[in-house]
């Protein structure tokens, strides 16, 4: 191609001194060379057309404006309200301005294709870092934010500012509708339990709910595995906080997990259950009571245990001087040196103990140190000899009194557990000699039942007697009494954990509520922000008015790079060469 062309050059070149010399004959000097001029003008024009030469043309030019439509989608705003937003602002805009489409919650992402969005519900409303991204990424000149206002993690407005002024970009903001959301929390204690064979456990399942607006009912359900144990129907207004006591009958010896659920329409479902891990041991609570010798003390409290049918009491009574005998069930007959594996609680009687009882100092100690409970009462509390066991002095039996009746100290576990305490006839009190012993109740002022731990067991002293006479009738209210406190008293000093070994199970615990439950909206902060940016803040309704007055670009001059050969006053100054040449030929008689 290059090659025709400069051949057509040639050829004008050569018929241009051709002509010549033949109009310097005919013609005059001056028109001749008026002929040659034209032709040498149009040979450089074919020249200059054909050129890659280009040349730098300033051009104007008017844009639409830049809009980054940047919509909140997190679960706070109603969803209905939101896509008729956009699909209004859509709709009414396109033809005015350029978009780029954004939503937000926990993540910044673009929307390609908003006819088909659909929001997704995000837990979380992460305002003020998508403004500082979009404005970074696409610097639009306005930026139209459809939120209710909620910022889970706000930036400071300094930093917003920045982000927005860097080039420009004017925030518009449009309210949408904050919801409040409605949720049940559930949580229950304790986490872990243990009980003995037949027993059951303790649950407080407390309920809060948080959110919404009207009344509100749902389900509360404990579950064992896919059983369900127990359910009920709550109704609860908002910020109201409901507990519930339910007693759990574990199924199987060792660790059962059990599960509690609030069952409701929506929500926060992390948080809407829990577990607890109930240990039942593999055999009921078993209680060896030592007597020597016997006493109308022993008698009433072994008839007292024995009435709880969960309780295996064994009986050891000294007759004389290593004689004695024992009643109870056969499976733990007979009391041997390995009694400390067998029982978890003692009950003692007598005064001291000697090296022909099966129970000796030395066993006692190590059935402490294996988590058993050990309760010394009556005259054997007055005769207790911390230096027989090996053990250090924590108390000592102080004054004697006769008769009357003790004041429970409600705020100690023990006086919490057994509420009251059974009237004496005599006894001794007690003078703690270290900080960890523990009072229960007090006569006159005077510790009267005091316990403390040693080790992983449990030490109690009640130096009382005499109580039998008043309980003889088996129907009084004070019968009731003496038979709960030996009970309760008996409970608290064993330990079924004594029979497990292992870790802990893991339990599956709810995570907290996200900030995007408890973050009120804040308006005010995105109308101060709106403002310091030369926006507004105003419903969707009024931003097509406001476009077709205020969102109008001026035009923009720039300096753009073409070849010579898109100018079209080159071809008519070629046309008009060609033409006047044409004329001068024919008037001068040469064509």
């Amino acid at each position: 191609m290059q090659f025709l062309f400069w051949l057509l050059i040639l050829l004008l070149t050569a018929s241009t001194f051709a002509r010549l010399s033949v109009a310097r004959h005919r013609i005059a000097t001056l028109r001749t060379l008026t002929l040659f001029s034209l032709r040498i003008l149009v040979i450089a024009l074919f020249v200059i057309l054909f050129s890659p030469v280009t040349v730098s043309v300033p051009i104007s030019q008017k844009e639409q404006p830049r809009i980054a439509l940047v919509v909140d989608d997190s679960l706070t705003v109603d969803p209905r309200e939101r896509s008729q937003s956009v699909k209004s602002l859509l709709s009414k805009l396109s033809p005015m301005v350029q978009w780029t489409i954004w939503r937000f919650g926990r993540e910044l992402e673009p929307v390609s294709q908003p006819s088909d969005w659909k929001t997704s519900g995000q837990p979380e409303s992460r305002l003020s870092e998508a403004l500082r991204e979009v404005c970074q990424k696409v610097q639009p000149d306005w930026l139209i934010l459809l939120s209710d206002g909620q910022d889970t993690k706000p930036l400071k407005d300094s930093v917003i500012l920045s982000s927005l002024r860097a080039k420009g970009t004017r925030l518009l903001w449009c309210p949408l509708r904050h919801r409040i959301l409605q949720n049940f929390s559930v949580k229950a204690s304790p986490s872990y339990q243990s009980v003995f064979s037949g027993e059951t456990a303790s649950v407080v399942v407390t309920v809060q709910r948080t959110g919404g607006t009207d009344r509100t009912t749902c389900r509360l359900s404990l579950y064992e595995g896919r059983q369900r144990l127990r359910s009920e129907i709550l109704a609860l207004d908002r910020g109201q906080t409901v507990a519930r006591t339910w007693t759990v009958a574990p199924m199987k010896k060792d660790w059962n997990i059990v599960r509690v659920e609030v069952e409701s329409v929506d929500g926060w479902k992390e948080d809407n259950r829990t577990e607890v891990a109930i240990w039942k041991a593999p055999t009921k609570l078993r209680v060896l009571l030592v007597a020597f010798p016997p006493s109308w003390d022993f008698t009433f409290v072994k008839r007292a245990l024995e009435s709880d049918t969960n309780l295996e009491i064994v009986s050891l009574v000294g007759l004389s001087e290593g004689k004695f005998f024992a009643t109870g069930p056969e499976h733990l007959i007979p009391v041997t040196d390995d009694w400390t594996k067998k029982f978890h609680c003692l009950v003692v009687f007598t005064r001291g103990l000697s090296n022909s009882f099966p129970v000796s100092p030395l066993s006692i100690v190590g059935f402490l140190k294996r988590g058993g409970g050990v309760i010394w009462v009556g005259p054997a509390a007055q005769g207790w000899n911390a230096r027989l066991f090996g053990l250090p002095p924590r108390m000592q039996i102080s004054d004697p009194i006769t008769g009357g009746s003790a004041e429970v100290v409600l705020e100690d576990p023990l006086g919490s557990a057994v509420g009251s305490v059974p009237d004496w006839e005599e006894g001794r009190t007690i003078q703690p000699l270290d900080p960890s012993v523990n009072i229960a109740a007090r006569h006159h002022g005077k510790p009267l039942l005091v316990w403390w731990e040693e080790g992983p067991g449990r030490l109690v002293f009640f130096p009382a007697s005499g109580a039998w006479p008043s309980v003889m009738g088996q129907e009084t209210q004070k019968a009731k009494v003496f038979s709960s406190f030996w009970q309760k008293v008996v409970r608290f000093v064993s330990s079924p954990e004594k029979e497990w070994q292992g870790e802990l199970p893991q339990l599956a615990t709810g995570r907290e509520l996200p900030d995007e439950w408890t973050t009120p909206p804040d308006g005010q902060r995105l109308r101060r922000l709106a403002a310091a940016t030369g926006g507004a803040t105003m419903p969707v309704e009024q931003m097509v008015a406001f476009f077709q007055k205020n969102a109008t670009t001026s035009p923009q001059v720039a300096d753009i790079t073409i070849p010579l050969s898109s100018l079209p006053i080159l071809y008519l100054l070629l046309t008009g060469l060609l033409l006047l040449e044409w004329w001068l030929v024919r008037r001068s008689g040469l064509g």
